[in-house]
């Protein structure tokens, strides 16, 4: 007989309206007759407003089989807080907090890439496109001090392993700035600000040969940075699988879809099997089981965690543009033909590469292209557009045999340190073609035109 879980989410606003809800819903028409509890909350990500939360879950249950999940970094932080106060030993587990110092807490895991791993990924992309300088444009009284400092301490830090000098001035509106030649631009500033910063005046300063990054908080940024080519660093799973492709489909609003979703999957999931178990409720038997044995998990397999760091030591990233500047004028075909594979922005499906840090090359570099396919039939009509990622439904459902660019591997000269961060990063060039990736709105992106029979 299974028995019940009580399930306490605190969410930072809005992000319930993101896939979260459509994936509790997915779960329990999976699970019709689940014992899993869920009481969900929104937050402010204040203390007070955390607190409160939490003493409404344990007012409502005060024994039993408990378990506490959130996203950002700062809702976990109070949350260890108020479980070290009050002496509770409950789980906690984060769909998406990507700070170092989640590693430093107890009982706790985190589905979020960790930042250095972003960064990594940033770098590889600096290199690739062969910038000259790094400059961080932090805002000022922002509200994810956390990840913004944890952010930038990293860029410097794997900037100076590899000689490469860091600038660092504050994001202010019109405020008049000074950008050397091809210079990577790095924006930290919260979600709901960013189109206060964002205008002409701002726009007009950024050198023809630049381009601008922004994080993964920013993911549901909008078409605000006309032709300067802006790319955000979406996470992604490492497989794209079945399961995925699942919960991708049952979310209502796909163009505004949160990542960590996949991970509430995986995670209500693996609660359900556990319910269903004589095991205690323990992190160790939590990153222990395997309850996708039938199907593959959508984001990553428990067994993927490392204890000691309360994570996993691997990320990958989808550098989607938020122009949707790729796929614009092939967007319905490109909608009627593929299934998913890639990340997505509220007004972009454009991707620019797909760049990480991965356990199953020996490199552990990951750099795939995601170079543009346009596929004609014999009768030279447009049948199908895609990304090397994308699951073509259309290719799939005519028995189309086609072939996608590989993945890259020797993209880059590299070696590590012990903790994993580069300390020789340097791209690889093809004997004779040495040349600079254009600067322009779409990167340099390269079309592959090919034909199908």
């Amino acid at each position: 007989m299974s028995r019940n879980i009580y399930i306490c989410i605190i969410l930072s606003n809005g992000s319930y309206a993101r896939g979260i809800d459509d994936v509790i819903d997915l779960i329990n028409n999976i699970f019709p007759n689940n014992t899993l509890i869920i009481e969900k909350y929104s937050s402010n990500e204040t203390t007070q407003d955390i607190n409160m939360s939490l003493n409404d879950f344990f007012n409502k249950y005060p024994s039993g089989d408990r378990i506490i999940l959130s996203n950002l970094t700062a809702i976990l932080l109070e949350i260890n807080n108020y479980l070290i106060i009050n002496n509770l030993n409950i789980i906690s587990i984060s769909l998406s907090a990507t700070s170092t110092i989640v590693q430093k807490l107890n009982n706790t895991l985190t589905y979020g890439y960790y930042n250095q791993y972003q960064v990594m990924s940033f770098y590889m992309v600096y290199r690739d496109y062969q910038m000259k300088n790094v400059k961080i444009l932090l805002q000022d009284n922002n509200l994810n001090k956390i990840f913004f400092n944890d952010i930038m301490e990293l860029i410097k830090f794997q900037g100076q392993l590899l000689g490469i000098n860091v600038e660092i001035d504050t994001l202010e509106q019109n405020k008049k700035y000074f950008f050397k030649p091809r210079t990577s631009i790095l924006l930290l500033v919260d979600p709901e600000a960013i189109s206060f910063y964002i205008n002409d005046n701002f726009l007009n300063q950024i050198p023809c040969d630049s381009f601008i990054s922004l994080t993964d908080i920013n993911d549901s940024t909008k078409d605000i940075f006309k032709n300067i080519p802006t790319i955000v660093y979406v996470p992604v799973p490492l497989n794209y699988t079945l399961t995925t492709q699942f919960v991708f489909d049952s979310v209502k609003n796909k163009n505004n879809f949160y990542y960590a979703s996949y991970c509430l999957f995986d995670i209500l999931y693996t609660l359900e099997f556990i319910s269903n178990t004589i095991l205690p409720l323990t992190l160790q038997n939590y990153i222990n089981v395997n309850p996708f044995t039938n199907i593959p998990a959508a984001w990553t397999n428990s067994n993927s965690f490392i204890l000691n760091i309360s994570g996993s030591k691997f990320g990958t990233y989808d550098c989607v543009f938020t122009k949707n500047v790729i796929v614009d004028k092939n967007l319905l075909l490109f909608n009627s033909v593929n299934n998913g594979g890639t990340g997505v922005l509220p007004d972009s499906k454009s991707i620019c590469k797909t760049v990480g840090i991965v356990p199953f090359f020996s490199t552990r570099a990951y750099y795939c292209e995601q170079n543009y396919h346009k596929i004609y039939n014999k009768f030279m009509n447009l049948i199908a557009v895609r990304f090397d990622k994308n699951i073509t439904k259309y290719l799939q459902d005519h028995n189309v045999i086609y072939n996608i660019a590989e993945d890259v591997q020797n993209k880059f000269l590299i070696q590590y340190d012990t903790n994993g961060f580069f300390t020789f990063l340097e791209k690889i060039f093809k004997f004779g073609e040495f040349s600079l990736p254009k600067i322009n709105s779409t990167l340099d992106k390269k079309i592959i035109i090919s034909y199908v029979h």
